[in-house]
């Protein structure tokens, strides 16, 4: 994989005003054409200690080593500005190391804030393109001003910033918008698409993000560029996490399986790097912070899953941190892959409610308790999904239990899996009450029957929800949250619904609106709503977590008036 230019050995000193000349070391389409380069002292000088106080023969026999390395080019060539806006030599911090040590030829990372990986993915793909001819590098961005910046505040400021001396052995020269190219041929592309070409090295940076807000773009790259992508070529795809669906979580997921399981990867499968917040030496603070005894904990749990201890100062930092990122820490400064994908995304109605239920521990093994009803709440669809959750009433507690969804299935279906369905002990669940939502009155075209009726004829008995707006269900459900204890493994899937239904997001304005997005999500969102509208005996109306007597009435009174449904 390392295609690091052989630099010609050929130099001659020149005495006289203390400096040598060194064959050009980049890649040529025609080498005939190349001019020597010449560096004296102070150029040799500049680039770090071991090159000081060399004779000219000592520093040109060293100069022509350290240019052959790829490394060493990486860490003594390129300048960047760092995020006080200081300007300083690159050289890579941990989790770039550990991505350049461990690279593979299609790769992929799961991170916290900050590690700069698409900053060393731009300085990795120009050096690639400086130093080996017909190479043709792309950095692709979720959106136009991630796409401008990475081109004119990474890219072409390492170009242009680059040692004068070696500078002039390749021309350079903007042939459009975000592409720079190279007299030997090679070229360096930053965009928002990559669709229309072929590339050696490819990188997409917050990945996660475009398959969440921006679904046609990510799809896009996926059939475009990433289609494209021939064994032995270099891909990098990195994001901080955005839920639990969609493409970037399934690629992590069978990347992370195959490292389990020690598969042994091939050129075109995926490998998978994570870089947690306590691996970035800057999430450090020296003055102490008082711990909260819930963080403590969270330390303590951290702690036996990583096999380390954190450092005092790291958590310091993160209880400062947390403070105003609250429940965006996960997203934002994992400390492990699972951690990353429990958080709740940006734009879920249901973030804090679900992030404080995992925080509680109320995300775990809920066994079904033999004896106690279980009743059930449905959203019926026709070709859509149907979905029904399982729960039973513990004092004010609601266990859920189970979950199940499914679809282009009839009623009949779903009423024999009731039937079938077995707890672990393999007891069958014994029901108390059906609920289905409203339009289950609905008449069908085929039998001209209501399918409340035709659930009565085969023996289930459904009630019928009430007709509230969609603001005040999503109201319900927030209150109704803190009640409930979900089992992880029965309701995964279910979670994963509450998880990621979301707002529609606005490309033009860059914001969400208050519209749910219509996907799978929202099916298992609304099933929720009904249990959270229709569940008695567990809500203190007057003053307990769930709901008040104010808001009691404003349901009570969209139940009544159709002019509040939605």
């Amino acid at each position: 994989m390392d295609s690091s230019s052989t630099i010609s050995e050929k130099a001659t000193s020149t005495p006289e005003n203390d400096s040598f000349q060194i064959s050009n070391p980049f890649q040529t389409s025609s080498s005939s054409t190349q001019t020597d380069l010449n560096v004296s002292r102070e150029d040799w000088e500049q680039l770090g200690e071991e090159f000081k106080n060399l004779s000219i023969e000592e520093a040109r026999e060293l100069l022509v080593k350290r240019l052959a390395s790829r490394r060493w080019r990486l860490d003594n060539l390129y300048k960047v500005t760092d995020e006080a806006g200081v300007v300083h030599v690159f050289r890579m911090r941990y989790a770039q190391k550990l991505l350049f040590l461990g690279m593979w030829y299609c790769n992929i990372v799961l991170k916290s804030r900050q590690h700069g990986i698409t900053t060393e993915m731009c300085i990795l793909q120009l050096d690639q393109s400086l130093f080996n001819s017909n190479t043709h590098c792309a950095i692709i961005a979720h959106n136009k001003e991630d796409a401008k910046d990475f081109f004119v505040k990474k890219v072409k400021f390492a170009h242009d910033n680059l040692p004068n001396w070696l500078k002039a052995g390749l021309k350079a020269r903007q042939d459009a918008v975000g592409v720079l190219s190279f007299d030997n041929g090679s070229s360096i592309r930053v965009t928002t698409s990559g669709r229309s070409g072929t590339y050696q090295m490819v990188h997409i940076s917050e990945f996660g993000k475009m398959c969440a807000k921006f679904p046609a773009k990510a799809e896009e790259v996926i059939t475009g560029t990433l289609n494209t992508i021939h064994p032995g070529q270099i891909v990098t795809i990195e994001s901080t996490a955005e839920g639990r669906e969609g493409r970037y979580y399934e690629m992590i997921k069978e990347a992370r399986d195959a490292q389990k399981e020690k598969r042994q990867l091939s050129e075109l499968d995926y490998k998978f790097h994570f870089f947690g917040a306590h691996e970035k030496a800057e999430n450090r603070v020296s003055i102490p912070v008082p711990i909260p005894q819930r963080l403590e904990k969270y330390f303590d749990k951290v702690e036996g899953i990583l096999g380390k201890k954190l450092s005092n100062e790291f958590k310091w930092w993160y209880v400062s941190k947390e403070k105003t990122q609250g429940e965006f820490m996960y997203r934002e400064h994992p400390m492990t892959p699972d951690e990353a994908f429990h958080q709740s995304i940006e734009g879920s109605y249901y973030a804090r409610q679900m992030s404080d239920a995992r925080k509680a521990g109320r995300i775990c093994s809920v066994p079904h308790k033999e004896g106690l009803p279980v009743y059930t709440f449905w959203d019926l669809g026709l070709d859509d999904f149907n979905v029904i959750w399982y729960i039973q009433k513990v004092g004010r507690e609601i266990h859920v239990i189970d979950y199940y969804e499914n679809s282009g299935e009839g009623l009949m279906h779903y009423a024999d899996y009731c039937k079938d369905i077995r707890d672990i002990n393999g007891k069958p669940y014994r029901y108390g009450r059906w609920c289905a939502p409203h339009d289950i009155t609905v008449h069908e075209y085929t039998t001209n029957k209501t399918r409340l009726k035709w659930a009565e004829e085969h023996g289930i008995k459904f009630e019928v929800g009430p007709k509230v707006s969609k603001a005040m269900q999503r109201e319900t459900v927030r209150r109704t949250i803190p009640l409930c204890w979900f089992d992880l493994e029965r309701c995964e899937k279910g979670i994963d619904r509450l998880d990621n239904f979301r707002k529609q997001w606005n490309d033009k304005l860059g914001c969400w609106r208050d519209t749910p997005l219509e996907d799978d999500n929202q099916h298992g969102a609304d099933a929720f709503a009904l249990m959270s509208l229709m569940i008695d005996g567990v809500h203190n109306w007057d003053e307990g977590p769930s709901m008040n007597i104010q808001v009691r009435q404003k349901v009570e009174q969209q139940g009544q008036d159709a002019s509040g449904w939605t």
